[in-house]
């Protein structure tokens, strides 16, 4: 389960937008969980409760990881190499990028 400092209970979810965002992009931000079925620390959260119902916005299950990690745990260091996670997250980013101020010199 994902907690954040100020939660002392499992099975809430963290606040994943900062204070410090504007407003605008706080309404803007998305948690998009990815998850190998063969990496034990990563699963779907949607159905895990009401509250991950209501604040993840996709489980997208992926496959991570070479030829000797994509079928065990080790596929766990994978997913900022496969292309199956950096293309919607560079996309998503972009879109952010793209209408907001944060981004501008």
């Amino acid at each position: 389960y994902a907690i954040d400092d100020t939660q002392t209970e499992l099975g809430v979810p963290c606040d994943i937008v900062g204070d410090a965002l504007d407003e605008d992009f706080k309404l803007r931000a998305r948690w998009y969980n990815f998850y190998d079925k063969d990496d034990i620390i990563a699963y779907p959260l949607k159905g895990l409760s009401a509250d991950y119902n209501l604040y993840v916005d996709g489980d997208f299950e992926i496959n991570v990881g070479s030829a000797t990690t994509s079928w065990n745990p080790a596929c766990h260091s994978g997913y900022w190499e496969d292309k199956d996670f950096y293309r919607p997250v560079a996309t998503f980013i972009g879109e952010l990028k793209a209408d907001h101020a944060i981004w501008q010199d």
